[in-house]
């Protein structure tokens, strides 16, 4: 027996043809595109929260020390961070609290440009520690 015949004309060809491949390559471009896409939302969200836990790190340091200065006196403060968190500046606020005998104390941390800035503000009550207030009571 021949080739030829063995090929014959009532034989169908397996395989794909230019035009499927052509659809299916599309499709795969598509899917792709829509792919990259999402990785680059994701990790512009992640690189947001890695900014803002960075902030609330930086505004809770200072929150802590301002809670641990014996001596509080109404007023504000604020700076810039030194390097490499020089993105960022702080900004403080010790006022009287509605309630009597406390202070309000507010933190705020600023990045970013003008028109994206962001910021993250803390606030606590803090007692306020007049030596008036304190007696002093030995043991008897």
């Amino acid at each position: 027996m021949s080739r030829r015949t063995r090929h014959g004309i009532g034989r169908r060809r397996t395989g794909f043809s230019l035009i499927e491949t052509l659809a299916a390559l599309f499709i795969f471009g598509i899917a792709l595109v829509g792919l990259i896409q999402g990785i680059a939302a994701a990790l512009g969200q992640w690189r947001q929260a890695e900014e803002t836990t960075k902030a609330l790190m930086l505004a809770e340091n200072v929150m802590e020390e301002i809670l641990y200065n014996t001596e509080l006196a109404v007023g504000q403060d604020g700076g810039q961070y030194d390097p490499p968190d020089d993105r960022y500046s702080w900004s403080s606020t010790v006022d009287t609290a509605e309630i009597e005998g406390l202070y309000r104390i507010t933190v705020s941390v600023t990045w970013g440009a003008d028109e994206r800035q962001r910021n993250v503000t803390l606030t606590t009550l803090k007692a306020r520690r007049d030596a008036s207030q304190w007696q002093y009571a030995p043991n008897a």
